[in-house]
């Protein structure tokens, strides 16, 4: 899982991301442009991918999970 976080590829998830900091609703739509540190991460929903699936598809898809945990340690404490 480190080489996918490490090479960039969480960066490139597109979606519908929304943070919240200093009392402010921000949208993303790339991972990559979520800043490294916010209050609350508010809406976490990455586009998958098209049918037909290949296994590498599936191989991405299944790391949105580690995604979410990696967005949510920057929430603020």
């Amino acid at each position: 899982m480190a080489g996918i976080l490490e090479s960039g590829i969480m960066d490139n998830i597109e979606g519908e991301f929304i943070i919240k900091d200093n009392g402010k609703l921000t949208t993303y739509n790339r991972i990559g442009d979520i800043p490294d540190e916010f209050d609350h991460l508010i809406k976490f929903k990455p586009k998958f991918i098209e049918p037909p699936h290949t296994l590498t598809d599936h191989m991405h898809m299944m790391q949105h999970g580690t995604y979410l945990n990696e967005l949510m340690k920057r929430e603020k404490k």
